[in-house]
């Protein structure tokens, strides 16, 4: 562990992080912002080994992971090797565990990789995934490699995580980390967690904080003797509209997956309104596509079909045949009032700021437009059942891309890819659910993403996703309205190594866990 870096410093031991989430399900934070992974981001966006001591990649193909001589579950139990031939012999190839076969990512030219021979198979697949997901962190008997252990089952509002006595990470004195000895996670209303940060509840808080908070958290600094930071974020897009192109209703169907829809849609949203009404001209207006500091930008990824044009959308609509009634608005091809309704997951009253916005310019070319709040796991339902039209969700969660991150989200690979929601589900289950991208541009970005996957050398993948940003550019699958709005971050004053200008993201980043919480200290 290098210390030193932006503000980072030797500390010592003791104390309680504090900390604040909306739900229950956050638990999942204590492995989110452990950030201990087999390789990792630092600071620099480089990947780095963590949990491996070494990897060794030869030729782009070939990659040989070695472990840690000694190191250690939480509970004291090794981690060695076996544990991952317990994943892949009993879980990603047990049938009853894993449907669908092993991940995607493991295949190479749609084969997996051969499973050991001669291994059992258990029934005890309910057992088994309801304790197993180290991920959620909400079972205590379960050993983790995160610096903290959860000790608190749910349900309750309020988790304790204690120091992982075998937590493999020391700064540069050999001083085993973490240097804090509990991180204490209390759940609240979402929508009281702005005012709880500003009182002082938590010594560290982003989650549920938004800009329009910053001023407010600013006003309670010496009160509560706390810092109020502005971090970037790595987002492509802070909120974005996605139309559903495997929708059910097949009308709609037709038409959003006509371009000229998509892009007249895109061009009839004012994005400077936007800008200086929500967000004090400090977002940057454009569409959903990777960040400047990417490697990968071109200015037009950002400008092409984003800039406030009533006249060109007009003109769209007019060829699409989509005639004004009466009353100046819009039908659709079979006579029905062209109204979109924008499902939302009803977490944030922004979005809802923000569709009240586009609704009026959609207004001015014929179009109305209606928001529908639900609770994220209905929302999602929904939109994988194909009954939602659109929705609202953030655009890349890496906007901040090289040649050699992987393109995946530019290509149907997720059931979560909001619009394209079905054919992610064929790709994730190799073809047995979901449905088979017919779209000819999708198809191309299906052959890209696999070319990037054989591709040798760092140029041609750079090639690759410039094709593919390229395309998303062109037929809108998704429609950036702004991106680089400021992440406020409460710290408390006396909690040390927390940098003053960092970005905020969940990958790469994983939120704070980019910047190592287990270093940091109160004094």
């Amino acid at each position: 562990m290098t210390l030193g870096e932006s503000g980072t410093s030797i500390g010592h031991y003791g104390g309680t992080l504090n900390t604040l989430a909306g739900r229950s399900r956050d638990t999942r934070l204590f492995t989110i912002y452990g950030y201990a992974r087999l390789v990792g981001y630092d600071r620099h966006l480089s990947i780095v080994p963590d949990l491996l001591e070494a990897l060794d990649v030869q030729e782009g193909r070939v990659f040989t992971l070695h472990l840690r001589k000694g190191h250690r579950w939480s509970d004291g139990h090794p981690f060695t090797a076996d544990d991952f031939r317990y994943y892949w012999d009993d879980v990603a190839n047990n049938r009853e565990l894993s449907p669908s076969g092993p991940p995607r990512d493991l295949f190479v030219d749609g084969e997996a990789p051969r499973a050991a021979e001669g291994t059992a198979k258990r029934k005890w697949s309910a057992v088994h995934n309801r304790l197993d997901n180290l991920y959620e962190g909400d079972n205590p008997d379960l050993p983790t490699l995160q610096p903290w252990h959860n000790t608190t089952r749910p349900p309750a509002d309020r988790f304790v995580a204690v120091r992982n006595p075998y937590f493999h990470r020391v700064d540069e004195k050999g001083r085993q980390l973490p240097y804090i000895d509990r991180f204490v996670l209390a759940i609240a209303d979402s929508k009281l967690i702005p005012a709880k940060a500003g009182s002082g509840d938590a010594d560290l808080q982003a989650r549920d904080l938004t800009s329009n908070n910053y001023t407010f958290l600013k006003q309670g600094e010496k009160t509560n003797r706390c810092r109020t930071l502005l971090w970037r974020p790595g987002r492509g897009s802070h909120f974005a509209l996605f139309p559903n192109l495997t929708v059910n209703d097949p009308v709609w169907r037709t038409l959003l997956r006509d371009v000229r829809f998509r892009r007249a849609l895109s061009l009839a949203i004012d994005r400077s309104l936007v800008n200086q009404v929500l967000y004090f001209g400090l977002a940057i207006e454009g569409n959903n596509t990777v960040l400047e500091a990417s490697p990968l930008y071109r200015p037009e990824y950002r400008t092409d079909w984003a800039r406030y044009d009533r006249k060109t959308a007009n003109r769209l609509l007019d060829e699409l045949g989509l005639k004004r009634g009466a009353d100046r608005m819009r039908k659709l091809p079979d006579g029905r009032p062209l109204e979109i309704i924008v499902e939302t997951a009803g977490e944030s009253t922004e979005q809802t700021d923000v569709l009240e916005l586009i609704r009026e310019t959609w207004r001015e070319v014929g179009i109305k437009l209606f928001s529908k709040p639900s609770q994220r796991e209905a929302f999602r339902n929904r939109i994988f059942a194909g009954e939602t039209v659109m929705s609202v969700w953030s655009g890349l969660e890496n906007g901040l891309p090289t040649a050699d991150s992987s393109p995946d989200e530019l290509a149907p690979s997720s059931q979560l890819q909001l619009q394209w929601p079905r054919f992610g589900e064929y790709y994730e289950t190799g073809g047995k659910k979901g449905e088979t991208p017919d779209m000819p541009e999708v198809k191309e970005l299906a052959q890209l993403y696999r070319d990037w996957a054989a591709a040798k050398s760092t140029d041609e993948r750079a090639a690759i996703w410039r094709k593919m940003l390229r395309i998303h550019v062109d037929q809108q699958y998704v429609i950036g309205v702004v991106t680089g709005v400021p992440q406020p971050v409460v710290a408390r004053e006396t909690l040390m190594s927390v940098p003053t200008q960092g970005f905020y993201n969940w990958d790469p980043g994983a939120f704070f866990g980019i910047y190592r919480p287990e270093t940091f200290y109160f004094k």
